[in-house]
């Protein structure tokens, strides 16, 4: 199966804000509003997408990844944004090892107007530990 996810793929470890905690006055960390909004996005065009799929178990997960610019960014932190939004959107179960037997991920170059994601998975069931 075959998802596409439009849009600018923010790296969530990358994306850090600080804020006060309102009741404790304690620092605390959390992803920036980008990323959460791409989070967001994300799992709702999976949604879209899914019309009632579920990937095997486990899955075998390639991503592909055209990004918007040449600013240096970490492939594996972009992909572990997909796949938290392939989770959130109901594709996958959860994106550990018993889900997930085996992850590509490859860089397609530069798309200034088309930055996306093209996601294929399939049944790994055969894939030996």
């Amino acid at each position: 199966m075959k998802f596409i996810y439009k849009g600018v793929i923010y790296s969530k470890k990358n994306s850090k804000s600080v804020i006060t905690n309102r009741r404790t006055g304690k620092p605390m960390v959390i992803s920036s509003k980008n990323a959460r909004a791409m989070e967001h996005e994300m799992a709702t065009q999976f949604m879209l997408q899914r019309r009632g799929y579920t990937a095997p178990k486990p899955c075998s997960i390639s991503i592909f990844i055209c990004r918007p610019d040449n600013i240096r960014r970490d492939l594996d932190y972009m992909a572990t944004s997909i796949m938290d939004g392939l989770v959130k959107g109901g594709i996958l179960e959860d994106d550990d090892y018993a889900h997930v037997g085996s992850l590509c991920i490859a860089d397609m170059g530069v798309s200034k107007t088309d930055p996306c994601a093209e996601i294929e998975i399939d049944d790994c069931a055969t894939l030996k530990a």
